[in-house]
């Protein structure tokens, strides 16, 4: 935090991510910007803060990767073809088990 503060008083404006972990609440993550304020001359006089929790998104994120981890997982290790498609019928993917052994081969 005291780099992004000298970054700001320098006149930059700065953007980071956070954790913060707690006994009660666990980990929890924000989203900072700082800025800075001037005068009409160009001189920084004040700096402004906002800051906006993320934890769900992070946490969502987090979540949806490990499960399309897991998915991959098995979708590569089974030994029956297995295909997703979208509504249209496009092949959205397919597994390496069924190309090589049952189709494009």
């Amino acid at each position: 935090m005291k780099r992004a503060l000298e970054k700001v008083w320098r006149g930059e404006s700065v953007r980071f991510e956070t954790e913060i972990k707690s006994f009660e609440k666990g980990t929890r993550f924000f989203l900072l910007n700082l800025n800075p304020v001037r005068t009409h001359g160009g001189e920084v006089i004040a700096i402004t803060l906002a800051i906006l929790e993320n934890t769900q998104e992070i946490s969502a994120a987090v979540k949806a990767n490990k499960s399309e981890q897991m998915l991959r997982t098995v979708f590569d290790v089974v030994t029956t073809g297995v295909c997703v498609t979208d509504a249209t019928g496009f092949f959205y993917r397919s597994q390496r088990y069924l190309c090589s052994n049952i189709w494009l081969h």
